[in-house]
């Protein structure tokens, strides 16, 4: 869906988030911009790059990388909200 090198920074992100105990939130948030643009740019719905994003970060959490704790959920909804206006404000 968006490009291997996008997908990777943002794994690498949320793994460098979670391993500094909420670390790199900057980060995370200028990758969601970054992969919002993209998405845009390739002509994929908001629907689907919040699917994407949903994705991996159930990848990362059968991976052990994230938690399934309620912090962790509300992180997400986060992500996913700044996501959701990235995408839609240029």
């Amino acid at each position: 869906m968006l490009s291997d090198d996008t997908t990777t920074r943002f794994r690498e992100a949320l793994r460098e988030h979670c391993a500094a105990s909420g670390g790199s939130h900057d980060k995370v948030h200028g990758l969601v911009r970054t992969a919002a643009d993209e998405a845009r740019d390739r002509g994929i719905s908001a629907e689907q790059f919040v699917i994407w994003l949903k994705q991996i970060w159930e990848e990362l959490i059968s991976e052990g990388v994230l938690p399934r704790t309620a912090d962790a959920a509300r992180m997400r909804e986060v992500i996913i909200s700044s996501a959701i206006k990235a995408y839609y404000v240029q």
